[in-house]
């Protein structure tokens, strides 16, 4: 299987352990699947290791992102509009996280 593939069948068994309601053991199921698929996957790392090395920045600035993703997501009733939401908020977290990493941790550290 290719690697788009194996990242599809991955984000459809994480949406499906999200939004489906069933007992929590197939969700753990599910979710250990999902990692089965996605860590083979053949990839340039330095993206990932970028992000490992902002995980904490990431951590602490991610909730004012989050924040606006929850007023946002109160007002809008509609499931596609909120997974577009929350993928953006995902993605936006990230970004700001890798921003304020290399223009203040990795300066502090230095």
């Amino acid at each position: 299987m290719n690697n788009y593939t194996l990242w599809s069948l991955a984000a459809t068994l994480i949406l499906i352990a999200t939004y489906i309601d069933k007992p929590v053991i197939i969700d753990y199921l599910l979710s250990t699947l999902a990692l089965i698929l996605i860590l083979p996957i053949d990839q340039d790392r330095k993206g990932l290791l970028k992000v490992g090395d902002a995980s904490y920045t990431i951590y602490l600035s991610h909730s004012f992102i989050v924040l606006a993703y929850g007023i946002i997501s109160k007002n809008i009733s509609n499931m596609w509009v909120c997974l577009i939401a929350g993928l953006i908020t995902v993605f936006t977290s990230v970004i700001l996280g890798v921003i304020l990493y290399e223009k203040l941790e990795k300066r502090i550290h230095s």
